[in-house]
């Protein structure tokens, strides 16, 4: 996946976090462990429940799926996209999630317009980016301050 790709998504996740009243430690590009190329993570990541969790999970791959012009599925099901495991992980465990339908609503709250802008303000300052962006720093770049 590329640097651009790559951002979106972990931006994809970081604002999703936000909108469910989440919240997380910091988000970066930097590869992790000895793997090569670039790997994104948002750390420490709170959520208010499992259905919140598995909308975070969901975000980052909606997200590059719009990005790429491919289906959701093929983004889903890609090497490397850890995300659907984690979340269907989730939904066995938790009665009443549907993981399909989860991806659908994460899919129609983040087509909304000033979502995908914030989306795209923080993937542009994570490719700016040599180190890890804090909540704090997320919530500046969204224009929330201290929040």
């Amino acid at each position: 996946m590329s640097r651009m790709a790559t951002a979106w998504h972990e931006a994809g996740h970081a604002v999703m976090c936000h909108m469910v009243r989440g919240h997380f430690r910091y988000i970066t590009l930097r590869p992790r462990g000895k793997k090569a190329g670039t790997n994104g993570h948002v750390y420490g990541v709170r959520t208010p429940g499992r259905l919140a969790m598995v909308y975070v999970l969901m975000a980052g791959p909606v997200v590059q799926s719009a990005i790429e012009g491919r289906p959701v599925v093929d983004v889903l099901t890609s090497t490397g996209c850890r995300d659907l495991l984690k979340a269907a992980d989730i939904v066995e465990r938790t009665p009443g999630i549907d993981l399909w339908e989860t991806v659908l609503a994460v899919d129609k709250v983040l087509a909304v317009s000033t979502r995908l802008r914030a989306v795209e303000t923080i993937a542009n300052a994570l490719q700016d980016q040599t180190r890890a962006l804090t909540y704090r720093e997320f919530l500046a770049l969204l224009g929330e301050g201290d929040k």
